[in-house]
This record gives C-alpha cells, sequence and structure tokens, in this order.
C-alpha cells in the first residue's frame, strides 16, 4: 500500500509540473519579449486582413460566373465553380492548376487571387523575419545583464532557440523549404532543372506602410513634371494612406492634367538579365487630356554615366482598366535589361488624367 502511494504521489508530482504555468520573464526581457509577440500579432492581422479582401473579390468573380453559367445553361460550369467557391471559402489558397470544367473567364480573376495570396504571404514572412532578427539583436544585447540575474540567461536562450526554431521551419514555398527537397525527376529519369533564382533586390517600402511627415512613403520620390522647387502641382495629392488595415498609396487629380508620380531606384544586380515590375492597382478616372494615355507603372534604367538606356518593345504598363476598377487588380510585366544598366528605377504614375487612383505591393524582381 505504501509502495501504491509512493507510486500515485510521483505521478501526480510529474502531472503538476507539467500542468504548473512557468515562472514570469524577468524585468529585463518581459517588456521586450512582449513587444515581438504584438509586432507578430500585428503581421497576421494585416495578412489576414490581405487574404480575406482577395477572398471576398474572387468570390464575388465566382458569384457572378455562376450566374452567367445558369443563364446560359452550362451545367459543368456551375457544379465547377459550386465546388471552386466552396474550396475558396474553406481556405486562403487553391491549387495552382486551373480546374476543369471552370469557365475560361474566371482564369484572369483566379491568377489575381492567387497572386494576391502569394504576395500577402511573402510580405507576412519578410515582415516576421525583420521582426525576429530585431528581436535576436536586442536579446543579444541584453545577455550582459544575465550576470546580475540569474534567471535572466536561460530564458535569454529559450527566445534565441524559438528565433532559431521559425527560421529553420521555412514554410512551404520559400527558398529555404525548397533547399531541404531534392529536385523532383524529369519525364526522362533526369533530374528536373532547378528554377532561376531570383537576384537580391531591395525595393524599399513597397507596402507604402511607411511615411514620412509630408505623407509620402519613404523610400521614394516623386517624379513626373513637378512645380518649382520640386512640389507637386496644385490639384495634385500623392500619400500614403490606411484603410481596414492596409497601406496604400493614393493619387488625387483634379483641374489642370498633369503627369506626376512617385519613382524609387536600385541597382541591377550582377549577372541579371531581366527585371518584373509588378504592382496592385485600382481607381476611376474622372477624364482624360490623351485618350491614349492612362495611369500605370513602368521602370527606368540607366547606365554609368546616368543616361537613361531605352530599347524599343516597352517598358511601361498602361492600367485602362483603371476606368472602372473599383477593387484592387494586379499588373505585371517583364522585361530585358539593356547593355550596360547598372541601376533601375520603378516609378507609378498618371499620365494626363483627373480621377483617384490607388497603388499597392509594388514589387521589382530581378533574374
Amino acid at each position: 500500500m505504501k509502495t501504491l502511494f509512493l507510486i500515485l504521489f510521483a505521478i501526480g508530482g510529474i502531472a503538476w509540473a507539467q500542468t504548473s504555468t512557468p515562472p514570469p520573464l524577468a524585468p529585463e526581457l518581459a517588456p521586450i519579449a512582449a513587444k515581438h509577440k504584438s509586432d507578430f500579432a500585428a503581421v497576421e492581422t494585416q495578412k489576414k486582413t490581405a487574404l480575406a479582401r482577395a477572398q471576398h473579390d474572387y468570390v464575388t468573380a465566382l458569384d457572378f460566373a455562376d450566374k452567367a453559367a445558369g443563364s446560359a445553361g452550362d451545367l459543368k460550369g456551375v457544379v465547377a465553380i459550386g465546388k471552386e467557391r466552396d474550396l475558396a471559402k474553406a481556405k486562403p489558397d487553391l491549387a495552382l492548376s486551373f480546374p476543369a470544367d471552370l469557365p475560361a473567364a474566371l482564369r484572369p480573376s483566379r491568377k489575381v487571387y492567387l497572386d494576391a495570396i502569394a504576395s500577402a504571404n511573402a510580405d507576412a514572412q519578410k515582415r516576421e523575419d525583420q521582426i525576429d532578427s530585431d528581436y535576436l539583436r536586442t536579446l543579444t544585447m541584453l545577455d550582459s545583464h544575465a550576470a546580475a540575474n540569474p534567471s535572466l540567461g536561460p530564458q535569454i536562450a529559450a527566445e534565441k532557440a524559438e528565433i532559431i526554431r521559425r527560421a529553420t521551419a521555412a514554410p512551404p514555398g520559400t527558398a529555404a523549404a525548397a533547399a531541404n527537397v531534392a529536385p523532383a525527376p524529369a519525364a526522362n529519369g533526369k533530374p528536373a532543372a532547378t528554377p532561376e533564382p531570383v537576384l537580391a533586390a531591395k525595393l524599399m517600402n513597397g507596402n507604402f506602410e511607411e511615411v514620412d511627415a509630408s505623407g509620402l512613403p519613404t523610400g521614394w520620390k516623386l517624379d513626373g513634371s513637378l512645380d518649382k522647387g520640386g512640389v507637386l502641382p496644385d490639384g495634385v495629392s500623392i500619400k500614403a494612406i490606411k484603410e481596414n488595415g492596409i497601406s496604400f498609396l493614393r493619387m488625387t487629380f483634379d483641374g489642370r492634367f498633369h503627369d506626376c508620380g512617385i519613382a524609387q531606384e536600385i541597382a541591377v544586380p550582377n549577372r541579371a538579365r531581366t527585371a518584373t515590375f509588378k504592382v496592385w492597382y485600382r481607381g476611376k478616372v474622372a477624364g482624360q487630356l490623351n485618350p491614349a494615355q492612362w495611369p500605370g507603372c513602368g521602370v527606368r534604367f540607366y547606365n554609368e554615366k546616368g543616361q537613361r538606356n531605352i530599347t524599343p518593345g516597352g517598358y511601361y504598363v498602361w492600367a485602362e482598366k483603371m476606368m472602372h476598377q473599383a477593387s484592387f487588380k494586379t499588373f505585371e510585366k517583364k522585361v530585358a535589361i539593356p547593355d550596360g544598366a547598372i541601376k533601375a528605377e520603378l516609378y507609378l504614375i498618371n499620365w494626363n488624367c483627373n480621377g483617384v487612383f490607388d497603388f499597392e505591393h509594388a514589387e521589382l524582381t530581378f533574374k
């Protein structure tokens, strides 16, 4: 009986130890850890908001297609749309392959939806990595206080271990995750060719979350036909704003027609052969000076003498659909980098139109 009591006591002690509340963090660490947790939560909230908006836009497109398919008596299309809608509502992701029997008219909306998901995930991952890097730096600086507080050292070590665990447990689809997976064999039994790597490109503040005192996004400069002193003409406003937790650039033009916007320069990586620029946009054109000119996005290249490299073929995308674009859509263009180019400049601009135009998630990548 005594032996049984001791065994039960030991088991109870183990259970108590496993369910007991861990000791509170040291005073030096607690506020830093709380901020780290809060920053992570903010990123997750913004990511969920972006995914929910993309989901809403795609489900709306599906609803519209469903009515069109029903009116046309397309039974297979109605069934495929129903399955797609259920999947889109159940999870913020879809298979990349276009489903059989889904109306072809949904291809553009589906691609925009998938691009929005990829962009939201990539942006969140980038910001989380930066938060962890800043936290790791702060923890390392805090190491010097561990000698005066015996409980601080192990707690710092535990926090660092968690940062390292997240860094090594790369999410699916990232370069780090791909590095741990062997290439799939091709049909002839030989390893499939590995994708061409994306070369380093550091476009600052492409989500327009950081602003200066005037409301302009940091890292960007005004571009186009400016008034004396480099200021915007009367009737033109360009500012980064935030709605429903999402930051974006808003351009407002009224009165005389102008060509104004913002731009950012970055170095062209060595060995880069192509550049791809992409941005989300929406807006409404209220008037035009020239029917052939619209708001849009482009990239310029410069050589070592500061001369602009111009190659036939076009490095600008006219966002003509902005005429009646109430929700964000994506436009994207891949261009060849001219010989001798050492610097690229991404620009978002309005060419001689009046109206309100929004831009979000600006990207410029090189291969």
